[in-house]
């Protein structure tokens, strides 16, 4: 550092900022890591593996000895944070939802979800985990033993508008009311979350034929991100039921501190409410503005700047081999959501249209 240099934090070393960059990153808009298709690497992972064998003998009478036990496994994971480079490495096999057969292409996780999930196109934000689970030492090393641990708990915080008393109502000198804070909280973590997986077997032969091998994998890829698009659905519909919502009424919603632009609707395969307005626009309802899921039943009216849908930031992935000798093999992909509502007054039902 120069001795006429200014710059932000001057207070920390050369070393502190770098630090200090390198954690801010993946947030503020710094370069991502781009990785290869997850799920093929696995594969050739798995495929290269061989069960644990016991050796007997030697030179010619030297035998190999299948040993009982686990099948021959390979585990990763597909960080949903990170860029995956989705190869499509089959010419004479065409993608309808992808990109021109032959090219390679870069694909954001995280952009995919919010395409794909009815949830978080309405608006519903998500939120990917943080985990904070790293020992820290609190002033470098002069710590006396003491060493503190992250909790990984976090908090979904609707705020309100504070209460402004009108002054006629506050006498000279007299205490202004009390009020309550003006925000909602609910706070959640993620040991006990509940998970999904999704399970599949791909047969030598089905590597083997057009529309195989990396095509076969990068369009996996994209099947498993859309599934866990409609993952998220199951679980933010599913916690707005839970939260018993009443009928709908714009005097309810005029209580929350709601606009009509704020409110969006969903029908669900039961169809309740569904319609069209004058201008052509999809409806639930009395009027709100919806879209279609067929992750619920039921028809919702909610305000999704109200709502977090949270998501384990990587999808665990395990590929083994279904046999040990016939080239099959299982895809098993794990995920967890949950979708904690701090205000469960912002979710109405739809009622049937008259």
């Amino acid at each position: 550092m120069h001795e006429n240099e200014t710059r932000p934090m001057a207070h920390l070393s050369d070393d502190e900022v770098a630090a200090q960059l390198r954690a801010l990153k993946p947030t503020t808009g710094g370069s991502r890591t781009v990785t290869l298709n997850p799920l093929a690497r696995a594969h050739a992972d798995v495929m290269r593996e061989h069960p644990a064998m016991y050796v007997q003998g030697n030179g010619d009478a030297q035998r190999l000895i299948p040993l009982g036990g686990n099948k021959v496994v390979t585990r990763m994971q597909l960080n949903l944070a990170e860029f995956v480079s989705n190869s499509i490495g089959a010419d004479n096999v065409y993608g309808l939802n992808s990109v021109d057969a032959g090219q390679v292409h870069t694909i954001d996780p995280a952009e995919v979800l919010k395409a794909r999930s009815v949830a978080l196109a309405s608006g519903i934000k998500l939120e990917l985990a943080a985990p904070r689970d790293k020992m820290v030492m609190p002033d470098g090393d002069r710590t006396r033993g003491l060493y503190g641990m992250y909790q990984d708990s976090a908090l979904v915080r609707r705020q309100l508008p504070a209460t402004f008393a009108d002054v006629a109502d506050v006498a000279d000198g007299a205490a202004a009311a009390v009020s309550p804070l003006p925000f909602k909280d609910v706070s959640y973590s993620w040991p006990e979350a509940a998970s999904a997986a999704f399970s599949t077997v791909i047969t030598r032969a089905k590597d083997k034929e057009v529309g195989g091998g990396e095509f076969l994998f990068a369009t996996l890829l994209n099947s498993v991100l859309f599934g866990l698009a409609e993952y998220i659905d199951r679980t933010v519909f599913a916690a707005m039921a839970a939260a018993n919502p009443v009928p709908f009424t714009h005097a309810l919603a005029a209580t929350q501190h709601l606009r009509i632009a704020d409110l969006v609707g969903v029908v669900g395969t039961a169809g309740t409410g569904a319609g069209y307005n004058g201008a052509g626009e999809f409806i639930v309802n009395p009027g709100i503005r919806a879209d279609l899921t067929a992750q619920t039943a039921g028809s919702y009216i909610y305000a999704p700047g109200t709502i977090v849908a949270a998501l384990w930031p990587t999808i665990d992935i395990l590929v083994s081999r279904a046999g040990a000798l016939n080239g099959d093999v299982t895809v098993t992909c794990f995920a967890s959501a949950q979708c904690p509502i701090a205000d469960p007054a912002v979710i109405w039902t739809a009622a049937a249209a008259a």
